[in-house]
């Protein structure tokens, strides 16, 4: 994996877990204990892709952080179309 790749993931997972668990980044001290047993527990037994997939409920996409850096930047509003990491690895 490549270091832009890796932050499109993690910008993924970040807007999957403030979706499902709620917000985290303000000192909340239980993330890690709701994050593990559905990301790290895997180990050697599933893919990285199965349990990203699985986690995330479909493909990586770089809409996530597309959203941070308009949070960040105060950016353009309008949303652009969902692209999956297929179309990242294909250069489009």
């Amino acid at each position: 994996m490549n270091y832009a790749f890796g932050a499109v993931v993690i910008s993924a997972i970040r807007e999957r877990t403030r979706l499902l668990h709620g917000p985290f980044a303000a000192g909340d001290s239980s993330w890690y204990a709701w994050v593990a047993p559905r990301l790290f527990r895997f180990g050697l037994e599933r893919s990285s892709r199965e349990v990203l997939r699985e986690f995330l409920g479909g493909k990586v996409t770089v809409e996530a952080i597309l959203e941070d850096l308009r949070r960040m930047g105060g950016g353009a509003k309008t949303k652009s179309p969902p692209r999956s990491s297929e179309g990242l690895r294909q250069g489009g």
